[in-house]
């Protein structure tokens, strides 16, 4: 039994995490995965190879798992919008 660490590009919803999770799961000797949607990290226990695993996601959708959790090239998310407060002085009438 191993451990192997990936990193997954194209992830951008729990959806994508959904379906990786589960294409993982399927294969014959996998034990445990865990998957980060913030992080894109991806990790495997069980008897699999790199290359199994990796054709899994593949398979889960438009997704490519990178060996031993380097970064690749992320596909930019939703912008997130500042909640800076704005103060509003009002003078004496």
């Amino acid at each position: 039994m191993q451990t192997l660490d990936f990193t997954v590009d194209g992830m951008t919803c729990q959806h994508c995490v959904a379906s990786v999770t589960e294409e993982v799961t399927e294969l014959g000797g996998v034990t445990e995965v865990d998957v980060d949607l913030a992080s894109g990290r991806l990790r495997v226990v069980g008897d699999v190879t790199a290359e199994q695993v990796q054709a899994a996601v593949a398979e889960a959708g438009d997704y490519t798992a990178v060996p031993g959790g380097r970064p690749g090239p992320r596909r930019p998310g939703p912008r997130r919008r500042s909640r800076r407060r704005r103060s509003v002085s009002t003078s004496p009438a």
